[in-house]
């Protein structure tokens, strides 16, 4: 429930696209565009990734812990 748009800005919340897009458009960016790392641990495993488990298969989104937004600022 704290991770709703009725809480938002919140204390302490997890970060995700939505998130990200709307700080950009607050700041003055364009839409930003996302990117992931492809490198994600297991949570019960934390030396494993999801990536060494299915030999690559898994990837973007739901098997990143990490995301990359770029955006630009117009001139």
């Amino acid at each position: 429930m704290a991770f709703s748009d009725s809480c938002y800005p919140a204390h302490i919340t997890a970060l995700d696209r939505k998130d990200l897009a709307r700080i950009c458009s607050e700041a003055g960016f364009d839409v930003p565009q996302f990117y992931f790392t492809d490198n994600g641990g297991l949570p019960a495993y934390p030396s494993m990734t999801w990536q060494s488990f299915s030999f690559g298969l898994l990837r973007g989104l739901r098997f990143s812990d990490n995301i990359i937004a770029m955006a630009k600022k117009p001139a």
